[in-house]
């Protein structure tokens, strides 16, 4: 727990609000079917599922959901920072 987990948890919301789907489909699973999925299973890139989204969009959200938390995002800041020069058409 700590800002890697939060990090983790706002790539979840913007990688649903890119897909208009959630990154883990939870209806029917048991809470431990859920988990596993979380923690094993790599998460598609926006794309994967919604053709069109920008690579950059992509690149965000796998920083966001990586799984070695040293490979992400160390806080919610450098996510959000990402976001802006993404909205602001600077490299990401």
């Amino acid at each position: 727990v700590g800002a890697q987990a939060d990090v983790y948890a706002l790539g979840a919301i913007a990688y649903e609000l890119f897909v208009g789907a959630p990154l883990v489909e939870v209806e029917g699973r048991a809470l431990a079917e859920v988990i596993e999925a979380i923690r094993e299973r790599a998460a598609p890139r926006p794309s994967e599922r919604t053709p069109g989204v920008p690579r950059d969009l992509d690149a965000i959200c796998a920083k966001a959901l990586e799984k070695d938390r040293a490979r992400r995002y160390a806080s919610a800041a450098e996510f959000a920072a990402d976001l802006r020069r993404f909205l602001a058409d600077e490299p990401v």
